[in-house]
C-alpha cells in the first residue's frame, strides 16, 4: 500500500485540507473476542539506522544491506538502488541475494534491471516471510535512535525514501496491489511530524 500521511491532532470528526468537515470515522470496537488473528514479524532495531555498504570477500564483493526495522517496504526500492550502485562499481555481473522478503526481492529486481544475473537464496518463501505479514504502508517510523539524528543519516534516509517513492509511483493498480491512501494519526493533543517524516516533508503532507 502506498499513501500520503494525513495527520490530525484533534478528536473526530477529521478536518480535510480544504477546511471542510469530512464524514466522522466510526469508533473502533475493541474487545479480545473480536481478535481474529495475531501476526508479528521480528525486526531487530539498530540505533544508528540501516546499513548499505560493500566489503571485499575473497575474489567476490559482499554488500551488506540490513537494518530497515519496520520500514522495509518504505525503504526497499531506495536501499536496493544504493546496493545496486555499489554492485555496479565492482567488476562482477553475477549476484547472489540472500533472502526473498521485500528487501531481497527489490534488490534482485534492480540488479536484474542493471544487467546482473541474479540468484536468490532463502530459508523460506512467501507467504512464510516476515514481509508477508507487514503492513506495507509507505512511511518511515523510528528507524534511527534519537542519539543518531545526524545530517548524514538524514541524507541517507532522504535518498532512499525519495527513490522508493518515485519507484512506487509506477506500481499502483491491481497487478501489484499498490494504491494511494490516507493515513490518520489521532489524539487529544496536536501531533507533530516525526523527525523521519520531516526529512522529506514533500512526501508526507499533513493537515490538522
Amino acid at each position: 500500500m502506498l499513501g500520503a500521511a494525513a495527520m490530525s491532532g484533534t478528536a473526530l470528526p477529521v478536518t480535510g485540507k480544504a477546511g471542510e468537515t469530512q464524514t466522522p470515522l466510526p469508533r473502533l470496537k475493541v474487545a479480545p473476542d473480536l481478535v481474529l488473528r495475531q501476526a508479528a514479524g521480528l525486526r531487530p532495531f539498530r540505533p544508528s539506522g540501516f546499513v548499505v555498504k560493500a566489503e571485499p570477500f575473497g575474489d567476490k564483493t559482499l554488500i551488506h544491506k540490513y537494518g530497515h526495522v519496520g520500514c522495509g517496504v518504505t525503504l526497499s526500492w531506495g536501499t536496493a538502488d544504493m546496493a545496486a550502485k555499489l554492485a555496479l562499481a565492482t567488476p562482477h555481473r553475477k549476484a547472489a541475494v540472500i533472502g526473498c522478503g521485500v528487501i531481497g526481492l527489490t534488490t534482485a529486481r534492480l540488479l536484474q534491471d542493471r544487467g546482473f544475473e541474479v540468484a536468490i537464496y532463502a530459508a523460506d518463501l512467501p507467504p512464510h516471510t516476515t514481509s508477508d505479514v507487514a503492513a506495507g504502508a509507505f512511511g518511515v517510523t523510528e528507524i534511527v535512535d534519537d542519539d543518531h539524528h545526524s545530517d548524514e543519516n538524514a541524507r541517507r534516509i532522504a535518498e532512499a525514501v525519495r527513490f522508493a517513492f518515485r519507484f512506487f509511483q509506477n506500481l499502483p493498480g491491481a497487478r501489484y496491489g499498490v494504491r494511494p491512501m490516507d493515513m490518520y494519526m489521532l489524539g487529544a493533543q496536536p501531533i507533530e511530524a516525526s523527525w523521519d517524516f520531516a526529512i522529506t516533508p514533500e512526501l508526507f503532507p499533513s493537515c490538522d
